[in-house]
């Protein structure tokens, strides 16, 4: 329960410094993945706080794509078409909970369906935190 008030508070936090005046004439656009179902190292929050981040951006007016538990191809679609949409205009929010590693000062988000078992894996099984979007 307090990592979800942590959580509505830094969201809080980011309408309020970036100006919810500018965020009501522009299209809103989110990206929620919550991945806990990992078969080495299950997690017990993920989806519970992406349940609450997605609730609380449609509260907020915002288009928002939920994933849950999600292989590497169902976060890199889901990556691919939040992208599109931010190419034909708006602001966009992208929030994750789940396992994440570095690498080679490369930051890398763990799908759930990930096999890791050495960091020289993580560019071809892992998703890039710093992927470009399309």
């Amino acid at each position: 329960m307090k990592e979800r008030r942590v959580l509505a508070f830094i969201l809080f936090l980011f309408f309020l410094l970036t100006g919810l005046k500018g965020l009501a004439e522009e299209r809103r656009i989110a990206l929620v993945i919550g991945n806990s179902a990992y078969k080495g190292s299950p997690l017990r929050n993920p989806v519970n706080d992406t349940k609450d981040v997605s609730r609380l951006l449609t509260s907020l007016s915002f288009d928002v794509e939920t994933l849950l538990d999600a292989s590497r191809m169902e976060m890199d679609d889901a990556i691919y078409r939040f992208g599109v949409k931010l190419k034909e205009g708006g602001v966009g929010l992208f929030f994750y909970s789940g396992h994440g590693a570095q690498h080679r000062g490369e930051n890398y988000l763990i799908p759930v369906d990930a096999m890791i078992r050495s960091a020289v894996e993580l560019p071809y099984k892992a998703v890039p935190a710093g992927l470009e979007l399309m």
